[in-house]
């Protein structure tokens, strides 16, 4: 937890602290995670890579098995923070979530965090901690579309092509734009990783299609999550993922993105090297 947490990410944090101190799939999900920031941040990055497996591997194993056995009000808790700490996980490392794919794709972050919400839904009024079920009931509460200002309008009227843009794609993308300029226009309270699992399952379909607007409203999501309140296990994962949407975008897209472009001081890797 950084000095720039909420309140939110506070209670989060200590009631997955709590949670590590009851169950083992717990610890070893936050030492593999933490593991893993380390290699980001430090050296050793073999050895460091090696443990944050291995202490993974035994979380999921354990989760594994929880699932197998059903949920109940004994084991729910750990259930739900080992899925948390494993979904995060997943994404922060950029594994694909694809079976037939091992290479990463935009899309990712957007599915494996609905997988989860799927379950935290399912079962937030199990949870002992009311804090934390209210956190998890709420995560995909619709955000209000009418504001103001919208900063971000401009992604909804950018047309590189001479035709007119497609009208169901912007209907699709409005309320995408509008609950992304909610969040960041309320960046001192709001969850900017929580505009993945508040989308729609079309928007989330159009950035799977490399839709070249959708993958435009992917990449300020990442500038967002990169100017928000963050948790230290965030480190390097925006730039990661904003490098991955420029790598699909085309090439007459990139003028939309300098705002992001620069708050990244991204550059072309052709250029580059």
């Amino acid at each position: 937890m950084t000095d720039k947490a909420t309140k939110a990410q506070a209670t989060w944090s200590f009631w997955i602290l709590e949670q590590a101190t009851q169950s083992i799939s717990v610890m070893d999900a936050i030492l593999g995670t933490s593991a893993s920031h380390l290699q980001h941040v430090g050296k050793f990055k073999t050895k460091l890579l090696l443990i944050s497996h291995r202490y993974m591997a035994r979380a999921i194993e354990i989760h594994k098995k929880d699932l197998e056995e059903g949920l109940n009000k004994s084991n729910i808790s750990r259930v739900i923070a080992t899925c948390a700490l494993i979904c995060m996980h997943a994404n922060l490392r950029a594994y694909s979530v694809e079976s037939h794919s091992s290479q990463r794709q935009p899309h990712d972050w957007f599915t494996s965090s609905r997988r989860a919400l799927n379950l935290f839904q399912r079962v937030s009024t199990m949870i002992e901690n009311p804090s934390i079920g209210q956190e998890f009931s709420t995560l995909s509460s619709i955000i209000p579309h009418e504001i103001n200002p919208n900063p971000l309008s401009f992604l909804l009227y950018w047309n590189p092509l001479p035709a007119l843009p497609n009208q169901e794609e912007i209907n699709i993308c409005v309320p995408a734009v509008a609950s992304l300029s909610y969040i960041y226009n309320e960046l001192d309270r709001e969850k900017p990783l929580r505009f993945p699992i508040a989308v729609s399952d079309s928007f989330v379909n159009l950035v799977a299609a490399k839709n070249p607007r959708a993958l435009a409203i992917c990449g300020y999501f990442f500038m967002v999550v990169k100017l928000g309140r963050q948790i230290w296990w965030i480190d390097g994962a925006p730039e990661r993922e904003f490098d991955l949407v420029m790598r699909c975008l085309p090439r007459d897209w990139w003028l939309l993105m300098d705002w992001a472009i620069r708050v990244f001081e991204w550059k072309d890797r052709a250029l580059v090297q």
